[in-house]
Parts: structure tokens; C-alpha cells; sequence
């Protein structure tokens, strides 16, 4: 098995794409973070501050990347659901 590594991409942060020009829906590009994909990884491991647990599009963020690896492994990291309650998550 060879797994590809993301950690500390903070997709819940605005950030201005490298054109400087903002998308047309005004999110900053929120949780739309595109990577290239090692061609010879079947696996993909999330460790840490990736994004908050609280947004849904986190999850449809590591949906999207479940269409590219055949595993995806997630790890949170310390402020990925700092707001949440454990009965919430």
C-alpha cells in the first residue's frame, strides 16, 4: 500500500487564488483545495487541521477525494471541532 500525506492545509480559510483573482461566490475558495495526486497512492491519510468537523463541506471535501483514493484516512486536529460538543459530532 502506498498512501499519499496532506496535513495543515486549513481549508476553512480564505485564501486569494494564485491570480489574485477572488471565484465569483465570494467564499475565498473555501474548501476547494486541490492537490496532485501521487499516481502509484491507492490511499490518502488527512492528519490534522484540515478543516473544522462543524462544516459540511469538510465532508464533501473528503468525499471528493474518496473518488481519487481507494482509502482516505482522517485524523482532525486539535481545533477541527473546537466549537462542537461530542454529543454534536
Amino acid at each position: 500500500m502506498r498512501i499519499q500525506l496532506l496535513s495543515d492545509i486549513h481549508l476553512e480559510v480564505e485564501r486569494t487564488p494564485p491570480n489574485g483573482v477572488v471565484n465569483s461566490d465570494g467564499d475565498g475558495d473555501l474548501y476547494k483545495f486541490d492537490f496532485p495526486a501521487d499516481p502509484e497512492a491507492n490511499a490518502l491519510a488527512l492528519l490534522g487541521d484540515i478543516g473544522m468537523t462543524l462544516d459540511d463541506r469538510l465532508f464533501d471535501w473528503i468525499r471528493l477525494q474518496l473518488s481519487r483514493f481507494k482509502l482516505v484516512f482522517f485524523v482532525p486536529g486539535n481545533p477541527s471541532g473546537k466549537t462542537s460538543f461530542a454529543s454534536e459530532v
